[in-house]
């Protein structure tokens, strides 16, 4: 039987300028593809990023409602110099966190203060403390490096890590921070005695621009508003690496778009 003009052409392959055509059209489609799929990632990122937010959020406050207080144990994200630990929230250079000193009060009946605000809110070991473990200096393991256990026993005055950053402040309190308020921010890490009641694991966060596991603290943050007049610690939201909350997560879903 006859090669027809078609078969012909297969059994004798491709001629170059056929296969340079190919790989032409071949090249084309894989411009007009590949950056899509970087869009579907980074908006999967955002997505997941916003609803782990909104999950752990959950989480505490279901803890604050069987318990009574918010968990403790948290990743203090200080060093153990009382330092805000090196490897946390420096995008561009800049730390939005700084040390925030806490006296505990004169003995004597409960006055409002920070401290008590602290211990108030966040529930206590067997001894009637709370804990917080602070950042190991030596760790390589930047996202689980908060192994130093730090009791605050109200012996002394402590530092915390507070939200001073005008930009974050003004995502969370619109019409600004009530007076007498301050943010303190607690990472969410696997010590947490949150984890194994009301929630499972920690998450790790992805998709927040340069911020990766093995250069920085890639867990969740709970900011929580404690005050200075009145004995009340209130969980006011749960932010990325980065300081966006729920809210900037979403928006960067909706808003982004392929080139």
């Amino acid at each position: 039987m006859p090669f027809t003009s078609t078969a012909r052409r297969i059994a004798s392959g491709f001629t170059l300028i056929e296969l340079v055509v190919v790989l032409a059209i071949l090249a084309a489609l894989a411009g007009l593809i590949i950056p899509r799929v970087d869009f579907l990632k980074s908006s999967a990122e955002s997505a997941s990023g916003a609803a782990a937010m909104e999950e752990t959020f959950g989480n505490l406050q279901l803890f604050k409602t069987v318990k009574g207080t918010y968990p403790h144990q948290f990743d203090s994200l200080l060093d153990t110099t009382g330092a805000v630990y090196g490897k946390i929230f420096t995008h561009g250079g800049t730390s939005w966190m700084t040390p925030l000193s806490i006296t505990p009060p004169p003995p004597g009946p409960p006055a409002p203060s920070l401290y008590a605000s602290l211990v108030h809110g966040l529930e206590s070991n067997s001894s009637g403390f709370f804990v917080l473990y602070d950042h190991s200096l030596t760790s390589t393991e930047f996202s689980d490096s908060a192994t130093v256990a730090r009791i605050v026993d109200g012996t002394a005055a402590f530092n915390v890590a507070e939200l001073t950053s005008t930009s974050v402040r003004n995502k969370l309190y619109p019409g600004g921070v009530p007076a007498g308020v301050r943010l303190v921010c607690f990472g969410i890490g696997p010590k947490c005695t949150a984890v194994g009641t009301t929630m499972a694991a920690p998450a790790l966060c992805a998709g927040v621009g340069p911020v990766n596991p093995s250069t920085h603290y890639c867990r969740y943050v709970a900011v929580m508003a404690i005050s200075e007049t009145a004995i009340k610690c209130q969980l006011k939201a749960v932010i990325d690496p980065l300081g966006n909350d729920v809210t900037g997560r979403l928006k960067g879903y909706y808003t982004s778009t392929p080139e």
